[in-house]
């Protein structure tokens, strides 16, 4: 080799050498703006992320594994076993995790909803954690199904999302029960066609009765407006009752009997949120039935009454 085809080489390779040592602080000054991915689906001290296809056999199976975990919670394995059945369910990011020994470290809830729907899912799998990151699972703050509808420009998201809930579980005949309605449950009852258009209006239907009467809370109120109208009835109608409820003086007697009741102002008894609520079912029942003069019951109301 001669001289100038050893000092081409040496040009080129201190010219790789100098590329590499730009691309390489390229990558560092990269690095602390970006996430880095080591080895694709290989975390820092070896745990290993997968997105799979779960059958209702490998849940069961994997909930074999379950050896060291929470309580499960009933209502939420009710919830996504739901959204499984009805093919409401997608894949959000969320994991199932498996400890370095294999055992379950979370997801508990979500496996048993898909033995129980028969529903089969995609998640994302991590294995390999290591056991002291337990204590740090679901730990952060969750996102409400408010913060979704306001993500999603829905206005007065908080009371759109509490009386969706309320009217889910009067219409379902489990107003005395526990139950959380996922995300897309909720969605689908705001936007539903024939109750899309009452809730848009219930802010301002509510904030006018609740300002002059206080013992139910805008979210009873505005349940109760989307059910009756739902129904059938019309907008004067519910105005009519709302309005007497409203006025200390109402003219009709049934609904001065539930004023009454609920004050319980005789023996000073407290009136719980959902005895209330069934008192306001009833009265609306015999007001628009024409029984506007009736004596409101002294006697306990009876679990599972629906508007009529």
């Amino acid at each position: 080799m001669n001289f100038k085809e050893l000092f081409d080489n040496l040009t080129k390779i201190r010219t790789m050498r100098t590329e590499e040592k730009i691309s390489r602080k390229k990558k560092e000054e990269r690095s602390k703006k970006e996430s880095v991915v080591v080895g694709n689906n290989v975390g820092p001290n070896g745990e290993v992320v997968t997105l799979e296809l779960v059958t209702p056999e490998i849940a069961a199976e994997w909930l074999k594994l379950n050896t060291k975990n929470r309580k499960m919670k009933t209502y939420s394995k009710d919830k996504y076993a739901r959204d499984l059945k009805n093919g409401r369910w997608m894949v959000n990011g969320s994991s199932i995790c498996f400890l370095e020994n294999g055992n379950l470290a979370d997801g508990q809830n979500r496996l048993k909803a898909c033995v129980d729907s028969g529903a089969s899912f995609y998640t994302v799998v991590v294995r390999g954690i290591k056991e002291e990151a337990l204590d740090t699972i679901d730990m952060g703050n969750s996102r409400t199904v408010a913060d979704v509808l306001s993500f999603n420009g829905f206005q007065g998201a908080q009371l759109l999302s509490s009386t969706a809930k309320r009217v889910l579980t009067t219409t379902t005949g489990k107003s005395d029960k526990r139950i959380a309605y996922s995300t897309n449950e909720i969605l689908e009852e705001i936007t539903r066609e024939d109750r899309s258009e009452y809730y848009k209006s219930i802010s301002k239907f509510t904030n006018n009765i609740y300002s002059e009467y206080k013992a139910y809370s805008k979210t009873y109120l505005a349940a109760a407006y989307i059910i009756i109208r739902t129904l059938g009835h019309t907008e004067e109608e519910v105005q009519e009752f709302f309005e007497q409820l409203a006025d200390k003086k109402a003219a009709c007697n049934i609904i001065r009997g539930l004023r009454r009741r609920i004050m319980k102002v005789e023996d000073c008894k407290v009136v719980s949120r959902a005895d209330k609520f069934k008192f306001l079912i009833y009265c609306w029942n015999e007001f628009i039935q024409g029984n506007k003069d009736k004596e409101f019951p002294s006697k306990r109301i009876a679990d599972g009454i629906m508007f009529i």
